[in-house]
């Protein structure tokens, strides 16, 4: 019982206590008795009124750039749209399916949203552009890169001065892109007497759109105005396949030959050329290819390859430089009507019913997927995933590392001939006339958050636990690696330092280092920082959208490197 001195007067006592003269646990004390003799009503009021007091506003008394460091780091802990706890002492977690798209708690930009109402302070860190940025790349990082891109081609300014993007403004955008493919919210708009046959292939992006078709012809349209700008002629056979970047253009022909333009310009200075400007000039091309037997079925190129595919069960590597022929896949009993590469690694699909992983340096196949019931006729590949297309009216997904085929999707009800899809969902189109968009493969997401045993680093992981299932207690070796070849050589540096590969495939062996581990997944560095400390960088990777974030001493990569992440379990 709290026994409470009282004080004195000129008659001998006081009914006023010192509270002064209190410690602090007799004040606490005294503070609970008093609480429990008045009534619950009263009870509530002083409890709201005392609630305020037991909390700390951190981040307006925090200097700024810590305070958006740590908002920063939120979004990236909430990266995707369910994730599970996360794990002590490299051991998994309880799962949580990760396509829970209902739960905006573990959306970045829900964190930011309820950041920019709590004051003027917090608004003013949460406005910030680079929150928002990290916000964006969580939630869709091959758009931020073509966002980096674009924004730097249209720019004079060297690279010392900082992103001239509105970061909030391209998630807003992004995010009602979202609900309008949720939604099927969408105009349409025609190009009438485009063509004067089938139109076989097209392509586009914000300035222009390039369609072959089987009258020969290649037309080139601007975007905003759908004006007709260009022709392009030289095939005696129909255009059936076509690529262009900000340079050139590659189209292939069912006259067996593959052709190569220096990409026109499409842009008007002013909306009255439109309608005043001369006829559109006729266009040559400036390389034609010449090695398949029939025709050309697909193509794909980067900044070192031509990658084509032919109706004469051959895939070709060409030389994206000169033109010239540098090596003939061949494996496949029936048409290849699909090529995709990402790095060294292609993977082809062919009317036999088979997909096969080649390597492009050395023609090798690494492996050869079955489990379509008939010819394939589309494929897509993004480094770590195939999805595949075929007359025998699924969509099947595989791992390219294993080969394991991971689902089938069923609901065409004829051939499944085109497919694209990204880190959200799946679209593909039919000749049962319909297209239909699937949510991105269902995958179950646990976050690992793990400590070396052998040195001072720290990790974040999210990993697919249906590939790869690991449970409480598991033990696992991590490995970075930026080649399988277990001979794999210093390259001559790039000029570009982001898109520097420091390392090239010369194994003759046929051996990997992926034969040694168990999980298998490849992706790229997007962000590097060294500003913890002087022996002290956090590296952000990303794999087909999982997250891992590796904390500590200093790492040899560099941003925009390919990366393989290889994992096995401890016995």
């Amino acid at each position: 019982m709290l026994m409470l001195e009282m004080e004195s007067d000129d008659e001998g006592y006081s009914d006023k206590v010192s509270l002064q003269r209190l410690s602090e646990t007799q004040r606490a004390e005294m503070a609970v008795q008093l609480l429990l003799s008045v009534s619950s009503a009263t009870l509530s009021q002083v409890t709201a009124r005392l609630l305020p007091l037991t909390m700390r506003d951190f981040i307006s008394a925090l200097p700024g750039e810590i305070a958006l460091r740590i908002l920063c780091w939120m979004c990236v802990t909430r990266m995707g749209d369910g994730v599970s706890s996360l794990v002590r002492d490299g051991c998994a977690s309880t799962t949580i399916n990760s396509n829970n798209n209902n739960n905006n708690n573990n959306n970045p930009a829900y964190l930011l949203a309820v950041c920019l109402r709590v004051s003027r302070r917090w608004n003013a860190i949460a406005s910030d552009f680079t929150c928002w940025k990290t916000a964006f790349e969580c939630a869709w990082l091959e758009s931020a890169s073509s966002i980096r891109h674009a924004t730097h081609n249209k720019t004079s300014v060297d690279e010392s001065c900082p992103e001239m993007v509105d970061w909030k403004y391209a998630y807003r955008q992004r995010l009602l892109l979202e609900r309008n493919w949720i939604n099927g919210d969408f105009s349409s708009h025609e190009i009438s007497n485009a063509h004067n046959e089938a139109i076989y292939c097209l392509q586009f992006d914000e300035e222009k759109i390039i369609s072959g078709s089987r009258d020969n012809t290649v037309q080139v349209f601007d975007t905003a105005t759908l004006a007709h700008r260009h022709t392009l002629v030289g095939h005696s056979g129909s255009v059936l396949c076509l690529q262009f970047d900000d340079s050139i253009l590659v189209t292939g022909s069912s006259d067996s030959t593959i052709m190569v333009w220096n990409l026109p310009s499409t842009k008007s200075s002013s909306a009255a050329t439109v309608t005043t400007q001369p006829p559109s000039p006729t266009l040559s091309p400036t390389r034609i290819l010449k090695s398949h037997k029939q025709s050309v079925l697909n193509i794909k190129f980067d900044s070192r390859w031509i990658v084509s595919c032919s109706k004469d069960k051959t895939i070709k590597v060409w030389s994206q430089t000169d033109g010239s022929l540098l090596r003939t896949l061949k494996g496949h009993k029936a048409a290849v009507n699909a090529v995709q590469f990402k790095g060294n690694v292609c993977v082809s699909a062919s009317g036999d019913r088979t997909i096969k992983v080649w390597n492009l340096e050395t023609g090798e196949t690494l492996k050869t997927l079955v489990g379509h019931l008939r010819g394939i006729a589309c494929i897509q590949f993004d480094g770590n995933v195939i999805v595949s297309g075929s007359s025998d009216k699924t969509i099947r997904i595989w791992n390219v590392h294993t080969g394991q085929l991971i689902r089938t999707l069923e609901g065409h009800t004829e051939l499944v001939r085109t497919l694209q899809f990204d880190q959200t969902r799946i679209v593909s189109g039919s000749y049962d006339r319909s297209i239909k968009i699937w949510v991105k493969i269902p995958y179950e997401i646990s976050r690992l958050n793990a400590t070396s045993e052998a040195a001072d680093t720290e990790i974040i992981l999210d990993i697919n636990t249906e590939i790869y299932p690991i449970k409480i207690s598991d033990k696992f070796t991590l490995t970075l690696a930026t080649s399988l070849s277990l001979d794999a050589v210093a390259a001559a540096p790039s000029t570009t330092a982001s898109k520097k590969e420091t390392w090239r495939d010369t194994s003759s062996s046929g051996k990997s280092l992926a034969d040694d581990y168990e999980y298998v997944m490849y992706g790229k560095v997007y962000k590097y920082d060294e500003s913890g400390g002087k022996n002290l960088a956090t590296v952000y990777i990303s794999f087909g959208g999982l997250l891992l974030v590796v904390s500590g001493e200093p790492i040899d990569l560099l941003v925009g490197q390919e990366v393989y992440l290889l994992m096995r379990k401890n016995s």
